[in-house]
C-alpha cells in the first residue's frame, strides 16, 4: 500500500498537483516511518514544495534527504535548485557541486530533456534555480 501511495504522490507531484503529492507522500511515510526509502520520500516532498513555490521548505526537505542518503544525486540537484531560488547561493553552489560529482553530465539541457516535471512552467522555475546555483 505504501508504495502505491508513493507512486500516486509522485504522479500528482510531477503533474503539478503539489499538495496532492504531499498528502500521498505523507500517508506513505506514516504507514512506514522506518522505511529504508525515506530519503526518496523526503526528496519528493522537497520537490513538491519547490513546485508550489515554497523554496525554503523545499530546501529543508532536500537537506533531510541528503543527510539520510548522501549519494542521492536527485536530492542534491533539487537542493541546489531550491537553495538557488531561495537566494542561498552558497548552499546552492555546494549542492550543485555534489550533484555534478554524482552526475557529471548534468546540464540545463539534460534537465530540460529528461526531468519528469510535466509542465513547462514548473520545469522552467526548476532550471532557474539550477542556473542561480551555477548550472550551465
Amino acid at each position: 500500500m505504501r508504495s502505491r501511495l508513493r507512486v500516486l504522490g509522485a504522479t500528482y507531484g510531477y503533474g503539478g498537483l503539489s499538495d496532492d503529492g504531499l498528502h500521498h507522500c505523507g500517508l506513505a511515510a506514516r504507514l512506514s516511518p522506518r522505511d529504508f526509502t525515506q530519503a526518496v520520500n523526503f526528496s519528493a516532498r522537497g520537490l513538491w514544495h519547490f513546485m508550489a513555490g515554497r523554496f525554503a521548505e523545499a530546501e529543508a526537505w532536500e537537506r533531510r534527504s541528503v543527510e539520510l542518503r548522501p549519494h542521492f544525486g536527485s536530492a542534491w540537484r533539487t537542493l541546489a535548485a531550491a537553495a538557488g531560488k531561495a537566494g542561498n547561493l552558497d548552499v546552492a553552489a555546494r549542492a550543485l557541486s555534489e550533484a555534478k560529482r554524482l552526475h557529471p553530465s548534468l546540464s540545463v539541457e539534460w534537465v530540460e530533456k529528461y526531468h519528469p516535471i510535466i509542465h513547462e512552467g514548473d520545469r522552467r522555475v526548476y532550471v532557474e534555480g539550477l542556473r542561480a546555483a551555477g548550472l550551465r
